[in-house]
């Protein structure tokens, strides 16, 4: 399921915060939200002012901005949350965990920030192999944005920016130059595919059994205690043989 909203940002500072709200509900109530959409939407109804603010003020600074990609409430299923926005730039994808009312980076926030990157990219096809960037957007925070390292290139996200008040369009300039990532970047990725890539988990049974066994060795196996082996062939047998009269597949471990 794609994200909730999905809009350039040029098209979301056109829309008024209205709009994009009684979207976020309907969405929220077609999941079957009945009481927790309230909660959210009223969240965004603090959070959608100063996103705006933020936006207007990069694109003073960076106007090709108005082409990226704004993507609001965007599933994580493994996880089982949904992330609070997401910017699709040509040079990387911005992550953000959004914190209402508080007035510190706190470490729950940080570490829910820091989960949702590297689950993009392990799990989201669109998102191999291309530069992540979370953020942890309190803004109610009196601090300017704050990087804590440098970025690792093979790991394909960077550190955790930590974003105050008015911080966000300065982290977005930065990162929208792409001079940060000489190494990787989201070129070629368009807001639409991103948003409805493969998002896939869980690796394949076959998958998961060749990772799982590939470090045993014909010794382990022959040292194994097998006092039930007659049992398990059977059940071997039987199971080929459901399979044959079903016409299906089956897998055996």
């Amino acid at each position: 399921m794609p994200a909730y909203v999905r809009n350039s940002v040029s098209d979301f500072l056109a829309s008024p915060d209205s709009a994009i709200i009684a979207r976020l509900t309907t969405a929220y109530a077609a999941d079957g939200f009945v009481s927790q959409y309230t909660k959210a939407t009223v969240a965004w109804a603090l959070t959608l002012p100063a996103l705006r603010s933020e936006l207007r003020r990069l694109l003073v600074d960076l106007p090709s901005a108005e082409k990226w990609q704004l993507l609001l409430e965007f599933p994580l299923y493994r996880l089982r949350r949904r992330i609070d926005a997401v910017l699709v730039l040509p040079a990387c994808i911005v992550v953000i965990e959004i914190k209402t009312g508080a007035d510190a980076f706190d470490s729950a926030g940080k570490r829910q920030a820091i989960e949702y990157a590297p689950d993009l990219r392990d799990f989201h096809s669109a998102s191999k192999s291309k530069a992540l960037v979370p953020v942890l957007w309190a803004f109610d925070v009196q601090a300017g944005p704050y990087c804590p390292s440098t970025f690792e290139p093979k790991s394909g996200v960077s550190p955790l920016f930590l974003v105050g008040e008015r911080g966000l369009a300065d982290v977005l300039k930065s990162v929208g130059a792409g001079a940060a990532f000489p190494s990787m970047s989201a070129a070629g990725v368009v807001g639409k595919a991103w948003d409805e890539a493969a998002y896939e988990p869980v690796p394949s049974v076959i998958d998961a059994a060749i990772v799982l066994f590939a470090g045993h060795g014909v010794r382990e196996i022959a040292l194994a205690g097998a006092r039930n082996l007659n049992e398990a062939t059977e059940a071997v047998f039987r199971a080929i043989q459901a399979a044959r009269e079903k016409s299906k597949h089956a897998v055996v471990f």
